[in-house]
């Protein structure tokens, strides 16, 4: 996880204690995407029209 914090004074105190989660969920669907990305990349899958 990022050390580098983001400005959170929007965010009302009392919902601080979600930061971490959110950014935790971030990066867990950056991993996701790089996974889906690399397995898409080696063609496995072909779309064709059909009438």
């Amino acid at each position: 996880m990022s050390t580098s914090a983001a400005p959170c004074d929007w965010l009302p105190d009392h919902q601080l204690h979600v930061v971490p989660t959110l950014a935790h969920v971030d990066q867990l669907i950056a991993h996701i995407s790089r996974i889906v990305h690399d397995y898409t990349d080696q063609g496995p899958l072909t779309l064709a029209e059909t009438e």
